[in-house]
């Protein structure tokens, strides 16, 4: 057998073995990146791996140790350094909408530090995702605290400026806006690692 025909018995049993074992399309290129390399070791032994080779094929299951980037979910993944599964945990974006979909139960029970992590995570959700230019109001984070039952008017203004140095401030009272440092999108993935019970 030529090298060509080597190569084109490879390329043909690792496109047969992807189909028969059925894998998700987005693990399709990784599992014939492998079935190459397996099979290409394999010719150099006693060339029966290929059984093998369908077991280890038919196990795989997506990874997300390594977010995806297509989509808004997957540039958010990608920005807050985090798994794409607890993303989609937390968050739904449609229509030019971010959710933050969290239950109450998931943020801190005292109502300071669970502003502050809405402040945090809203914001930093907004910017990764592109639906604000930079820069996302004061007013906006405020309705969402509003609505997750934790706003405490009093302290609301404390509590944003409590985010340390993961907020460029800017503008005064109701103009105000903040920006996301890289230190926030970090911090952000921190929190929802620990939000959802999951290392980080």
């Amino acid at each position: 057998m030529t090298n060509r025909d080597a190569v084109v018995e490879i390329l043909t049993t690792a496109r047969d073995i992807i189909s028969e074992v059925n894998l998700e399309a987005d693990l399709r290129a990784t599992g014939f990146s492998k079935a190459i390399d397996l099979l290409a070791a394999a010719a150099t032994t006693d060339g029966a791996a290929s059984g093998t080779l369908r077991q280890s094929l038919a196990s795989l299951k997506p990874s997300t140790s390594v977010p995806h980037t297509d989509g808004p979910i997957g540039k958010l993944a990608a920005a807050l350094h985090t798994e794409l599964d607890q993303v989609e945990l937390a968050y739904v974006v449609a229509d030019d909408k971010l959710d933050l979909v969290l239950s109450r139960s998931k943020l801190p029970k005292e109502k300071f530090p669970a502003m502050r992590t809405v402040t945090i995570l809203v914001a930093a959700g907004r910017q990764a995702v592109g639906l604000d230019d930079s820069w996302t109001s004061i007013d906006l984070i405020r309705e969402v605290c509003r609505d997750f039952g934790i706003l405490d008017t009093n302290n609301f203004a404390a509590a944003v400026t409590a985010v340390g140095d993961a907020f460029v401030v800017h503008g005064k009272g109701v103009q105000r806006k903040v920006k996301v440092t890289r230190a926030g999108f970090e911090e952000a993935g921190r929190l929802l690692a620990q939000l959802l019970g999951s290392a980080h």
